[in-house]
């Protein structure tokens, strides 16, 4: 089949987390290294936080204040623009008197 461009292929994101849940103030440190781009590169992390805050990187900290849960977003972008954004919920609660 010459002439056949190849089929493209999005970017897989994935990140792990510690710890899942805490007393708030929670610091949790937040893993993407195991996103995957099958035929190019990944040139950005972005990270989304639902208490309004933001970061980039493949390996971030960040603290939650308050309690509540709280739905983490990455979006990985590949270099030829392709994009992939997976969520998961942490919960940050204050302690028990």
């Amino acid at each position: 089949m010459s002439g056949c461009s190849p089929v493209k292929q999005s970017p897989g994101a994935s990140f792990s987390v510690s710890p899942f849940s805490g007393e708030a103030p929670l610091t949790v440190t937040f893993n993407a290294s195991n996103s995957t781009d099958l035929d190019g590169d990944i040139i950005s992390y972005d990270w989304y936080f639902d208490d309004g805050d933001t970061d980039s990187g493949s390996d971030v900290n960040h603290v939650f204040t308050s309690s509540g849960d709280y739905a983490v977003t990455l979006t990985v972008t590949e270099k030829d623009g392709g994009e992939f954004t997976t969520a998961k919920t942490m919960l940050a609660r204050f302690p028990q008197l």
